[in-house]
């Protein structure tokens, strides 16, 4: 690890600058930043050691892992940014002046050149320092308590957000728009920072939230969040435990959003300017982005945008990293806010960014508009749980809609309650934070690819409009339009299964109903089809590729069939039926487990009646499947069978612990549930 980091510094030194005083200002900041650091967490440790209680480990552990995520993803797009200057490089050398592979910037905005290098510089060294620190539990507890690392992520915080404010414009007019966004989240930190220091202060904000929350009154709003919270997790779990699984969620996907959009604020669509020139009574240097010449309206609309989204990601970033105001209403409000702007800031820079044309536009705003829409419900139901005193009418608009609304629309829209037992929970977290980690992930690269189309885009007006991409022209014009739509799609499904997962009420139905395994499908079919028409450019090279993607795509619709037909379903039994041996003539009318030395019979009333029958059918032995899967799911848990136990009164005779091992012992996959297949072999093999 040790060699890992000084290479990285070596490395980032070496190649960020071309001058040996810009590279002897990282290795001095390297070592003030480490002297620092180490002398105030020896310090601290060594004053407080026989004073302080030890904090807990769960909150330090928690913390630690926050703040590791953070410093990683802070010092790759920091040390991206450093070694690829946003203008680009000179291609060729003129003397006196420049020579090939120097910054652009540089020459033209020296003194622009210079504050992102020091800013992102600054980034990279304490991100740097930052991840050494967390390495060890040791440091990194006293470093919680002695501040220290809290001063390094900061220092990332604040490196990352003026880089971005030098090197992703080139006049005054667009960096004020920046510098004022950046003002305003370095105020924040400014009045943390004394909140942390400062009693007195700490104690005047303290009032004035408490003011702020009764006259919004969002201290009613807070009562009932966490009355239903206390409710709904009752008996099985933690309100805590749930807190900290959301921050987490959003947490990641304020780190990716950050990155994306710092990449593409200092790289932005349509390259640079390879040489001086005017376009019209526009005028430009080497090195400015070409869509702010050729584009003008279009660059500007990304540039507000992605800037937009950027900041958002920060705010997000500070409010989840910081403990001061973590479960005040006033954080929530703020978080909201935070994540309805980034969403509006990626989706409008991914229009304007993208695409040249304005119907790929509409197309790109078409696609949105659902989730437009989700979002405006979402915030008019916030401000009417804000607002109690809208409740009456609130009430009664739901009513009529209720009357007014078609009884075949109520039955799609009206889902079966479900009482969140602990197994039920586990699962759908499980799922949740699967399918977010894949949203997320689809939308970052999404949104990359979607500014850097493959092939890059023209440097000169000889065979296309300067700016474009390459593969729109005649000659890959469908294979480009493949590429755009299906990443567009890709892209805004991820979106949506995003904001469906944020809130937790919409993710457990949507998990439960087919709304996000269509968007799930749409992302994965989105990114096949993007890749195929993306990473190559003649039909030979592509067979390949299509074959891969028809044999995913039928295994899709193949489970797409299982799900959803039941006919089909029994089809594939019938043909394992034939496959495999035949049921024992003599199964039990009950089944029984045994291991261990002791056996445990488990009875039930409705397997008992269709298992009379010598001769069992595959069909019957799947309906005394559906009685033990409770959920519908495919599968039997330790939980549904206990359940099955409980209606039966031999809730006494075992437990959820003994009847996780009565499953285990047939539990071929190691999953913790029964399948069908899984049940067929308990019950052919029942003692």
């Amino acid at each position: 690890m040790t060699l890992d980091m000084f290479g990285l510094m070596g490395a980032y030194a070496a190649g960020s600058s071309r001058e040996a005083a810009m590279s002897a200002y990282i290795v001095v900041l390297v070592i003030l930043v480490c002297s620092y650091v180490s002398a105030h967490v020896l310090l601290y440790g060594l004053t407080t050691a026989q004073v302080s209680a030890p904090d807990a480990p769960e909150r330090v552990e928690r913390a630690r892992k926050y703040l590791l995520i953070f410093a990683t993803l802070a010092a790759t797009v920091a040390y991206q940014a450093g070694l690829s200057t946003p203008g680009g490089f000179w291609l060729g050398s003129l003397e006196n002046q420049h020579l090939a592979g120097d910054p652009m910037l540089r020459g033209n905005h020296p003194y622009r050149f210079m504050v992102f290098f020091y800013f992102n510089t600054t980034a990279f060294v304490a991100s740097l320092v930052t991840i050494m620190l967390l390495m060890s539990r040791t440091v990194s507890r006293h470093g919680f308590r002695s501040s220290a690392l809290w001063v390094c992520v900061g220092a990332a915080m604040v490196g990352l957000m003026g880089a971005f404010a030098a090197g992703s414009c080139r006049s005054f007019k667009t960096s004020i728009y920046v510098i004022a966004l950046v003002g305003a989240v370095l105020l924040y930190i400014t009045i943390q920072s004394m909140v942390f220091f400062s009693e007195p202060v700490k104690d005047w904000l303290h009032r004035a939230g408490e003011t702020l929350q009764k006259c919004l009154k969002l201290d009613e709003l807070e009562q009932r969040n966490q009355q239903q919270i206390t409710l709904s997790n009752q008996g099985n779990g933690d309100a805590y435990l749930l807190l900290k699984k959301s921050r987490m969620y959003l947490l990641l996907l304020g780190i990716l959003a950050a990155s994306v959009t710092y990449q593409a604020g200092l790289n932005p669509p349509g390259g640079f300017w390879q040489s001086d020139g005017t376009d019209g009574y526009r005028h430009y240097l080497a090195g400015d982005p070409v869509l702010h010449i050729t584009y003008h309206r279009r660059y500007m609309v990304f540039f507000y945008s992605n800037a937009t989204a950027f900041i958002a990601s920060l705010v997000i970033l500070i409010l989840l990293l910081s403990n001061m105001i973590s479960t005040q209403g006033i954080k929530y409000c703020a978080l909201q806010v935070a994540m309805i702007l980034n969403l509006f800031g990626l989706i409008g820079a991914y229009a304007a960014g993208s695409c040249r044309q304005a119907s790929k536009s509409v197309y790109v705003s078409v696609l949105v508009l659902p989730v437009f829409l989700y979002v405006g419900i979402h915030v008019l139901v916030f401000m009417l749980e804000v607002s109690p005193t809208w409740a009456t009418w609130r009430v009664e608009v739901r009513e009529k809609l209720k009357q007014r609304m078609p009884e075949w629309l109520k039955n799609l829209l009206e889902l079966e309650e479900h009482v969140e037992e602990e197994e039920e929970e586990w699962k759908l977290e499980k799922r949740r934070k699967l399918l977010l980690l894949v949203a997320i992930l689809a939308a970052s690269l999404t949104y990359e690819a979607g500014m850097n189309p493959p092939g890059g885009f023209w440097q000169e007006k000889k065979s296309g409009h300067v700016g474009d991409p390459v593969l729109n022209n005649d000659n890959y014009r469908h294979r480009y339009l493949a590429f755009f739509f299906c990443n567009t799609t890709a892209f805004v499904a991820s979106l949506a299964i995003i904001m469906l997962l944020v809130n937790r009420k919409l993710s457990a139905r949507g998990i439960r109903s087919y709304a996000l395994r269509v968007c799930v499908i749409l992302v994965l079919v989105g990114l096949m089809g993007a890749f195929a028409a993306g990473s190559c450019r003649k039909v030979k090279t592509s067979i390949y590729v299509f074959v891969l993607v028809l044999a995913v795509l039928l295994c899709i619709a193949f489970q797409v069939a299982l799900v959803v037909s039941g006919s089909l379903r029994r089809l594939v039994d019938s043909l394992l039926s034939k496959l495999g041996a035949p049921l024992e003539e003599d199964a039990a009318l009950g089944l029984r487990v045994s291991g261990e030395g002791d056996e445990c019979s488990l009875v039930e009333d409705e397997a008992l009646v269709l298992l009379e029958e010598k001769q069992a059918s595959w069909e019957e032995l799947e309906e005394v499947f559906s009685v033990f899967d409770g959920d519908g799911d495919g599968f039997i848990s330790p939980l549904e069978l206990e359940n099955v136990m409980r209606r039966l009164g031999l809730q006494h005779d075992a437990g959820h612990g003994e009847c996780e091992r009565m499953l285990k012992v047939f539990d071929r996959d190691g999953d913790g549930m029964i399948n069908f297949d899984e049940f067929k072999v308990m019950m052919q093999g029942v003692v």
